[in-house]
């Protein structure tokens, strides 16, 4: 008996496989790589790369400055468009199911590993609040955040599928497991946005399969430009001690950033590999203006070309957009791939949760 594997789960599981396990063994940015070359040979033997006239030219405009600049990392965006394509015309409730199943596997697997044998225990870290010393567990990931970002990842999966009579027995369970997790890793960004969604997702609840007005599908497609203008305005506040320390010191970070490598048309490879925590202000110091403004327009293009853009949607769409200003989260592929899911998976009004 012939075994036919979708393409868009093949996908699916070499993007868990990378993030949630291979990233623990080989580290992040070789992991990366292993899965930037598997999607882009396997769409390329697939030809699925039949993009339209706007996708093309983002993607060569993406090479030319790959050419130009010779840092291969530029190929992120070329990579989202080969994602998305990977997915549009295939996509489905099973697909989904498929992604949030295998990521829940890979992240207990390797959690039981660090309980179990100490894997990567030695990528625990003490941090100070208050006056107060945390220990903050990596279980099994390179940092505490990390695990927490995956998590995160899960739970934004979760509520892509999560049907509207389910919701608040699922709401009680995630928010039960996001104790278990913040008390272990204290990390604040995800749990805080976890809450949120969890609270917006009470609220929507009889409405989060309906149609959102388009005004607010424009509003969301320019958040990328909106939060970089904002981060950039926010950095000038440095000197507010009480600000600055509301956000773990990042102001003065990212002032000291901005002024000793400045904004360029190409950036500063230098910035790669600082603890960055803004990743609109990250793309704009360490990739340039140039590709934070075709990242902005395929940000903007896929948006605005979804059909059927519900709350369920802008609520994934929305936490992809808000961790940035707190983390380098963009090309954290286990969110990204989540956020591609969201825009790719087009059902009709009245088919209600999937």
């Amino acid at each position: 008996m012939r075994i036919k594997i979708r393409y868009s789960d093949l996908i699916v599981f070499i993007v868990v496989l990378c993030v949630f396990f291979l990233t623990c063994i080989v580290g992040e940015k070789y992991s990366n790589y292993i899965l930037t070359y598997s999607i882009l040979t396997i769409s390329i033997i697939k030809q699925k790369f039949k993009g339209n006239i706007y996708l093309t030219w983002i993607s060569v405009a993406t090479m030319i400055l790959i050419i130009i600049t010779l840092r291969f990392n530029f190929i992120n965006i070329i990579l989202i468009i080969f994602i998305y394509y990977s997915f549009k015309d295939y996509i489905s409730k099973d697909t989904i199911k498929l992604f949030i199943n295998l990521m829940v596997i890979f992240y207990l697997f390797v959690i039981i590993l660090y309980f179990a044998l100490k894997f990567n225990i030695n990528y625990d870290t003490v941090i100070w609040r208050n006056g107060i010393a945390y220990y903050r567990h990596s279980l099994g990931y390179l940092h505490p955040n990390i695990a927490a970002t995956k998590w995160l990842a899960i739970i934004m999966g979760i509520i892509l599928i999560i049907k509207p009579q389910k919701i608040f027995r699922k709401v009680l369970a995630i928010l039960v497991f996001t104790y278990i997790i913040y008390s272990l890793t204290y990390s604040r960004t995800s749990t805080i946005l976890i809450i949120a969604l969890c609270f917006a997702v009470l609220i929507l609840q009889k409405k989060i399969d309906k149609r959102v007005p388009f005004i607010i599908q424009i509003i969301l497609s320019i958040f990328p430009v909106v939060f970089t203008i904002l981060s950039l305005l926010i950095t000038e506040k440095f000197y507010n001690s009480s600000l600055n320390r509301l956000l773990s010191g990042r102001l003065l970070i990212f002032h000291n950033a901005i002024t000793q490598y400045k904004i360029s048309l190409f950036g500063n490879s230098l910035i790669e590999n600082m603890m960055f925590d803004n990743a609109y202000l990250q793309i704009l110091l360490s990739k340039g203006i140039i590709y934070s403004c075709l990242f902005a327009i395929l940000f903007f293009y896929l948006i605005i070309s979804k059909t059927n853009m519900t709350y369920r949607n802008v609520l994934v769409i929305s936490a992809y957009c808000i961790m940035g200003l707190m983390e380098t989260s963009f090309f954290r592929f286990e969110l990204l791939t989540v956020m591609i899911l969201t825009l790719c998976l087009d059902l009709k009004i009245d088919q209600g949760s999937i």
